[in-house]
């Protein structure tokens, strides 16, 4: 039996309005529930198996009123990719801030080793979107356990009440000689003008552990045209046994399982075939499409 990691399916996004725990990065403390936490430069070699998905923003005024339409990065699979730019409906200074990690209701297309960051980008009022851009401020890996999980302060390019924002999910390898683990990710924002910081709004729920959810509402101190905004990302590096199981059934070339009840339909499960799966150890079981 193998000790390998997923990442369940998610949406996130990121909301704006006018008017458990992380071990490792962006928290204080996991609920494992029956995970097992272990030390990152403890660990075996790299295998990491996900889910696939997207990263989405929402932006809007007073109170949530001029709410423009979200906007969405592509998934995981697909690689690199960064949402159009979002903004309320008369792309004029967002005040209030949310967010959202929206979990797929049903097992989605599973992806093997793929690390990734998130990234937040603003610009001017006005339309079309997307003029005078600022920098894009990324998060740490998630592979990276001791960086930061925030992405620092984005704003405009005169950093002044930035009117439109989009986020880009950044996809790459899983470095080697990495665990291997379940990812679980989380995410919280704070806003922020010229008198600092207001408070940070609450976490969403862990993708994995809760099934994502919804942040309360966060704003700058006064609640009023704040000119930039951060994102927290937060990643819980574990290992757990038994990734298939019969309430999350792997399609062909994933493991580890114990019975055909643990595969999708269509696959059984076949001991001791990991090499021939890109598993580094071969008593590695896998589902495997029946001829």
């Amino acid at each position: 039996m193998q000790t390998i990691g997923f990442m369940r399916a998610a949406r996130f996004g990121l909301f704006l309005a006018g008017g458990a725990h992380a071990v490792g990065c962006g928290g204080e403390g996991y609920e494992a529930g029956n995970f097992e936490n272990v030390d990152v430069a403890s660990a075996g070699e790299e295998l990491t198996v996900s889910e696939d998905f997207l990263l989405g923003i929402q932006l809007g005024d007073e109170g949530g009123v001029l709410v423009g339409d979200p906007q969405y990065t592509g998934f995981i699979e697909g690689g690199t990719s960064t949402s159009p730019w979002a903004c309320d409906s008369n792309c004029y200074r967002a005040t209030y801030g949310k967010l959202e990690l929206d979990v797929a209701s049903a097992a989605g297309d599973q992806v093997l080793n793929k690390d990734i960051r998130v990234c937040l980008q603003a610009a001017d009022q006005g339309t079309p979107p997307g003029s005078g851009a600022g920098t894009m401020r990324c998060t740490a890996w998630a592979s990276d356990s001791g960086g930061s999980h925030l992405t620092g302060l984005a704003t405009d390019q005169n950093a002044f009440e930035p009117g439109a924002y989009r986020l880009q999910l950044q996809v790459r390898n899983w470095p080697t000689n990495q665990a291997d683990w379940v990812i679980d990710y989380r995410f919280r924002i704070r806003v922020w003008d010229t008198d600092g910081y207001g408070p940070w709004s609450t976490w969403t729920g862990w993708a994995l552990q809760d099934g994502g959810g919804e942040t309360s509402w966060a704003t700058d101190k006064n609640g009023f045209a704040p000119d930039a905004m951060e994102v927290e990302m937060g990643v819980n590096q574990t290992v757990v046994d038994d990734f298939c199981t019969p309430s999350h059934k792997c399609q062909n070339g994933f493991g580890d399982c114990d019975t055909a009840n643990d595969c999708k339909t269509g696959s059984s499960c076949v001991f001791n075939v990991g090499n021939q799966y890109g598993y580094f150890d071969n008593s590695i079981d896998v589902c495997v499409d029946s001829p």
